[in-house]
């Protein structure tokens, strides 16, 4: 038995069918349960159906109201979700640059849940779509489908299937359509301390064509919604980061159990943010970085762009 746990011959597509179509039905069941049991827009501890999901629709009513600055002031934003949602509801911020704000005004444009399952539906097909380019099979399509993730991000009305698409597209498109795989990269900074990760990397692969590409997307998109929602919007923006970074991160208004980091491990704990900070910024480096080592790369030239993603290239067999 031990053996098949290592190995994990245990785990037939028999039983992956199984499971998966189990954890799906569970799903289905909470999302009726979940649905059921709401008065209106809120759920049993009075947070609208959909939790962060409420803020981008809140914001984008703001928007179509002709006022894309006003998401980036707090007492505005509260005061459109309690409107939207009633005096008893939780209170969402909202934490997206002015990139987002053109989808934000899109989805308040339909009825509140109409909106939420056209944007979770919409995403959530992009993902899986993007998904079967790195496995094909119709029989891993399920298992994707099962995968907890999945609800959690569906329940809470998240941006993580629209992530998802974009950096599986970006990264299976890299190897042979690098430009389109730099736009993709781009577009991922409507989400800016995620998006802030992929120039650093085509810049340490030598993708130069692709991080041109994503450059080049985020100034469109930057001189874009400065000509459609002005100056104030951006300048309200930078204004709010400070509070952003105070809430979001220092304080967590959002949980320190969701993210993944040692700065978070201290504050969970119940350390100090200085010490936390301390902490951060004391890390020792790898010691190949002290000893000014490089790491092998299998040969003396210095790295190309990233080949063609693994999964697409046949691999050796393992067995004897």
């Amino acid at each position: 038995m031990l053996a098949s746990l290592r190995t994990g011959t245990w785990l037939t597509a028999d039983r992956l069918r199984v499971y998966s179509l189990m954890l799906v039905a569970a799903y289905v069941l909470g999302t009726l349960v979940w649905f059921g049991s709401a008065r209106g827009l809120l759920d049993w501890q009075d947070r609208p159906l959909g939790t962060d999901f409420a803020q981008v629709y809140a914001s984008g009513t703001l928007v179509l109201d002709g006022r894309p600055a006003a998401p980036f002031d707090n007492a505005a934003e509260f005061a459109r979700q309690r409107e939207i949602f009633g005096e008893k509801t939780a209170i969402f911020t909202w934490g997206y640059p002015p990139f987002f704000l053109p989808v934000a005004a899109l989805l308040a444009c339909f009825p509140y849940l109409v909106a939420f399952f056209l944007w979770q539906g919409a995403t959530l097909a992009a993902a899986l779509a993007a998904f079967r380019r790195v496995l094909p099979e119709k029989e891993a399509m399920l298992p994707a489908l099962a995968f907890p993730a999945v609800y959690v991000n569906f329940g809470h009305g998240q941006t993580g299937f629209a992530i998802a698409a974009l950096f599986t597209g970006a990264l299976v498109s890299l190897g042979s359509r690098p430009l389109l795989a730099g736009l993709l990269f781009g577009l991922i900074a409507f989400k800016p301390q995620l998006g802030v990760l992929a120039p650093l990397a085509l810049a340490a692969g030598g993708c130069w064509r692709a991080f041109a590409a994503a450059a080049a997307t985020v100034v469109a998109m930057t001189l874009a919604t400065w000509a459609a929602f002005g100056s104030q919007t951006w300048l309200a923006f930078l204004d709010a980061l400070p509070e952003l970074r105070h809430g979001g991160l220092e304080y967590s208004n959002t949980g320190f159990h969701k993210m993944q980091s040692l700065f978070a491990a201290i504050r969970l704990s119940g350390g100090s943010v200085e010490l936390a900070r301390a902490r951060w910024f004391s890390r020792s480096p790898p010691a190949s970085s002290r000893s000014g080592a490089r790491p092998r790369t299998g040969g003396s030239s210095p790295p190309r762009c990233w080949p063609p993603p693994r999964w697409r290239r046949p691999m050796a067999s393992t067995t004897t």
